[in-house]
């Protein structure tokens, strides 16, 4: 470590710490030694982590700068830097640093050896870190101490050979630093309460700007009535609330010229004619509005408020002793009108107040703890983080949960506004939020990539993304400007309909009557358990200036899903592997005692192209599937494990070959495949996807017999392949029903079968999933394959 810049710069280490370990950090991450050779070292799983700690002095709120020197075997980078006080963007490099004039919050780095390197400064002890760089590429700590006493500077480490699970240690290594309960896992994050995030919701920003009024609302409902989409939840933006000129509010209550009802006539008139409409929810900036709270208006008189300096601006927030009751009273007069949401905006703006006012810029913990127990107490934390990309919201308000996460995790906006009118921003817009969920798809809240229009030029750009991203999706199309088609492709509808008895799958395949609940059909998307993240080539890669598509990845259980973005002006030739995508999860055997031969059968996966509509067999996950992807456009591929079922027709024996896709007319179809099985005539066993088993169909030779589990209907897909014989019939039933609509196109080796809404009228079923969070239906569909 450089001592000419800090004098101060030490490493602590617990006396336990093997030196070795002192040595490796040495050895493989810097080039100059540090000072004191102390650290605090955690081997987290196959990954070393060390913490660094530095004596910060108080400084009246000025940075400090310690240089470390450089990063040893650097080959390339990818940070997330804060282009604001509310936002970071990626910044990729080779060979040195480069990140000399904005804060950066996260660093990753691929060296020579292959190993990947996380560092993540601490936001702790009353110190905001941040690192950049010098024009030798030296790595500089950038300290920034609030408290009116020295204190310590921090930043965590890691070094391991996966760069997901590097950072994710480094995220647990530093909540287990701050004492912050680590309860998340890389599995599903769904609740019961997100529930309310697999409906498709609307938010006004884009649809209107400005102010705007009931009639607004009311006409953006009837719009979207009228071709048929039911929203889950409504989202009221900026516009709605009694401020004064120098953007400062004035009153809890709405503009009573725009809403001559209030909130609690106009909630209640929406919910009795759009009674689909679960949640209202209503924007606000966290000091109240913009510039806080207007200090002659009725509200200074209940509050203590206190003028701040804030961007050469005089603003005027309420006191940390008063913010709790301010929060209180605000959200119980919203709750008391029907509101059951919140956006809050602006949430970083702390950190932009003079650093000679270190008090000032200590009051965001009050507001963030006022506003947690309220979101809690009125909202069950149905709460939306906007503009919070500051390390103390993110390290201390959401990287591990507490009691109020518990109930629900909130909603945290990835990246910066979606930009309609920008015509560069709709790449932009993708390509941040993927690279920025490297990061925060470790915090305890849903990624929210914001909202966007369906009838845009880069409707179906953005909303195919929305539909793999693993968040919410809610759109904010104008009035009567829709593309219903983009639409369609985001919802599935599901039956509503209940079993009165359980029923079996018999020889002539019959089932109990359904009894109707409700004429009208609920709508869902198809959300992923997990945060979509970039494929291992699309990491240190800028997608926006390279000729490499963007690719992103997620999962539905054991199904994958690879989006590739093309965010050129220019059409883009590439390759994909299925070993670059993150948690490959194989799920090809053969259950079968009495075949032993084809026990060490090749593990196959079967893709499905949504744009083109093909489909492609890889036999390895080192194999590379060539790709074209036309100008400012998109594709999504499904990736399936391919399972297997033994049998004989003729004395010969055969193979049957088959994959489920899912709804192939939907951008994340494979969501709606709840389980798949083989299954023999005489046994009806219902299995988790997690254990797809597959069992010889003896009774009936010549004939395999498939279940698959799907909520909602559509046009659902099957890859369906057979070695040493003939298809010679293929026939799907949907409880006692024989589907008219199913079709097998043998040279793509794609069975697909329309199930229509009448289908699953007659024929829905009710059980327990976590697929939709609660009591849902289920379509069970049933496939007999005649063997030749």
């Amino acid at each position: 470590m450089s001592t000419n810049e800090h004098q101060n710069a030490k490493v602590f280490i617990s006396k336990t710490n093997d030196l070795d370990h002192r040595d490796d950090l040495n050895k493989s991450i810097f080039y100059e030694k540090i000072d004191d050779e102390k650290i605090i070292y955690s081997l987290r799983g196959n990954v070393d982590c060390w913490c660094i700690s530095s004596s910060a002095k108080s400084n009246c709120g000025l940075p400090t700068r310690i240089n470390f020197g450089r990063i040893r075997n650097l080959v390339q980078y990818v940070v997330l830097q804060r282009l604001s006080a509310w936002w970071m963007i990626p910044v990729t490099g080779i060979s040195k640093l480069d990140i000399q004039h904005k804060d950066v919050l996260y660093i990753l780095i691929q060296q020579s050896s292959g190993h990947y390197v996380s560092l993540v400064p601490m936001a702790s002890c009353g110190c905001i870190c941040s690192f950049r760089s010098d024009e030798n590429g030296d790595l500089i700590l950038f300290v920034v101490n609030d408290n009116e006493c020295d204190s310590h500077a921090r930043f965590v480490v890691g070094r391991g050979n996966d760069p997901y699970i590097t950072t994710k240690a480094c995220v647990d290594f530093i909540n287990e630093i701050n004492g912050i309960n680590n309860v998340k896992t890389n599995g599903s994050i769904e609740t019961e309460e997100h529930f309310d995030y697999d409906q498709i919701g609307f938010c006004t920003y884009n649809a209107f700007y400005g102010r705007i009024g009931q009639q607004h609302i009311i006409d953006a409902l009837n719009s979207l009535e009228a071709i048929g989409v039911h929203i889950g939840y409504f989202l009221l933006d900026d516009g709605w609330q009694q401020v004064n000129g120098n953007k400062q509010l004035q009153k809890f209550e709405p503009i009573p010229e725009f809403y001559p009802d209030g909130f609690k006539g106009l909630i209640n008139n929406i919910k009795v004619k759009f009674p689909y409409i679960k949640y209202f929810g209503v924007w606000h900036a966290l000091w109240g509005y913009w510039n806080g709270v207007d200090p002659n208006s009725e509200l200074s008189n209940s509050y203590i408020v206190e003028i701040v300096k804030h961007l050469d601006e005089i603003i005027h927030l309420v006191l940390p002793q008063d913010i709790k009751k301010f929060y209180n009273d605000f959200y119980s007069y919203l709750k008391s009108q029907g509101v059951g949401i919140v956006k809050v905006d602006s949430q970083g703006s702390f950190d932009l107040i003079d650093y000679g006012q270190s008090r000032h810029r200590r009051w965001w913990r009050e507001y963030h703890d006022a506003l947690k127990i309220n979101v809690e107490e009125y909202f069950g934390n149905r709460v939306i983080y906007c503009m919070a990309h500051s390390p103390n919201i993110i390290q201390q308000v959401l990287s591990g949960s507490d009691s109020y996460m518990t109930i629900n995790r909130p909603l945290f906006r990835n990246s910066d506004d979606y930009f309609p009118d920008v015509h560069d921003s709709h790449a932009w817009h993708i390509y941040v939020n993927t690279m920025n969920s490297i990061w925060t798809s470790t915090l305890y809240s849903l990624l929210d990539w914001d909202m966007f229009q369906s009838h845009h030029r880069f409707g179906e750009y953005h909303a195919a993304a929305r539909a793999i991203s693993g968040g919410p999706m809610y759109i904010t199309d104008i009035p009567n400007k829709h593309k219903l088609d983009v639409l369609e492709k985001c919802i599935v509808n599901t039956p509503t309909f209940k079993i009165t008895s359980t029923s079996s799958l018999d020889s002539s395949y019959k089932t109990s009557s359904p009894t109707k609940l409700s004429t009208k059909l609920p709508q869902r998307i198809l959300r992923s358990e997990g945060p979509a993240l970039p494929s291992l080539s699309s990491l240190f890669r800028d997608s926006t200036k390279t000729n490499n598509l963007l690719k992103i990845c997620n999962w539905n259980n054991k199904i994958g899903v690879l989006g590739l973005w093309n965010c050129r002006t220019h059409k883009l030739l590439d390759i994909f592997y299925l070993n670059e995508i993150y948690g490959l999860k194989i799920n090809n055997k053969i259950n079968n005692c009495n075949n032993h031969e084809h026990k060490d059968h090749i593990e196959e996966y079967a893709l499905y192209f949504f744009k083109n509509k093909q489909t492609h067999v890889v036999n390895s996950t080192k194999e590379p599937v060539s790709i074209i992807v036309n100008a400012e456009e998109f594709e999504l591929v499904t990736i399936s494990p391919i399972n297997y079922s033994i049998g004989k027709s003729h004395n010969k024996d055969f193979i049957v070959k088959i994959a489920p896709f899912g709804l192939i007319d939907k951008y994340n179809g494979s969501k709606a495949v709840i389980s798949s099985e083989f299954i023999s005539e005489s046994i009806s066993q219902t299995s988790s996807f997690n254990d797809t088993r597959v069992i010889l169909a003896e009774n009936r030779r010549g004939r395999i017999f498939y279940k698959a589990q799907l909520v909602g209907y559509g046009e659902c897909g099957f890859y369906l392949d057979l070695v040493n014989g003939k298809i010679c019939d293929t026939k799907a039933y949907l409880g006692s029903k024989l589907l008219k609509n199913v079709n097998y196109d043998i040279n793509k080796k794609l069975l697909s079968i329309c199930l229509e809404k009448e289908d699953m009228e007659n024929d829905g079923q009710r059980i327990e999933s976590k697929f939709l969070n609660q009591n849902i239906l289920r379509v069970e569909l049933f496939l007999e394959i005649t063997i030749e």
